[in-house]
């Protein structure tokens, strides 16, 4: 006969469980640049949501403070810990409105429709403009057709290609 250890059963949910919030920038190291698009907007929802939070312990009968403020954060205090990174933000308000601006002279991209030969001269007005022609795309392939195409067409490309996600 085979023996096994026997356990009398236990309530699991009588035990204390402890959950704690960690601010998602403790995990990203420390010279990350942090980029944001209207950050005051973004600071808003984030106290629409606590206070959100806050209302549904009140109304659960379990309103401890101190478990709320253990389990969700402000928009202050997510602006405390963005404070110790470079941030760049960009949008129509500044919240640091101490920092240098960069001004981009933009232009949108003329449309194509598929004219290879005009987009091959847009690009060669830019560089000789002075303009550094750089033409991103999410896969490879899509780079490696656009070369395909300009070989057809016997015309190089100018500047640099990068095949990557532009997001």
């Amino acid at each position: 006969m085979k023996t096994f250890p026997y356990h009398p059963a236990t309530n699991i949910q009588d035990r204390y469980q402890k959950e704690q919030r960690e601010s998602l920038l403790a995990y990203i190291h420390s010279d990350t640049v942090l980029w944001f698009d209207q950050i005051q907007f973004t600071l808003e929802r984030i106290d629409q949501e606590f206070h959100k939070a806050e209302d549904a312990f009140s109304r659960s009968g379990d309103a401890s403070e101190l478990l709320l403020n253990d389990l969700f954060t402000t928009g202050k205090e997510i602006l405390q810990d963005a404070l110790s990174f470079p941030v760049i933000e960009f949008g129509n308000v500044s919240l640091f409105g101490n920092s240098p601006a960069v001004e981009c002279h933009l232009s949108p991209q003329p449309s194509f429709n598929k004219n290879f030969t005009l987009l091959m001269d847009n690009l060669r007005a830019n560089s000789g403009g002075q303009v550094y022609n750089i033409i991103t795309t999410d896969s490879p392939k899509q780079l490696e057709r656009l070369y395909t195409i300009f070989e057809d067409i016997q015309q190089e490309l100018p500047n640099q290609s990068i095949s990557n996600s532009r997001h």
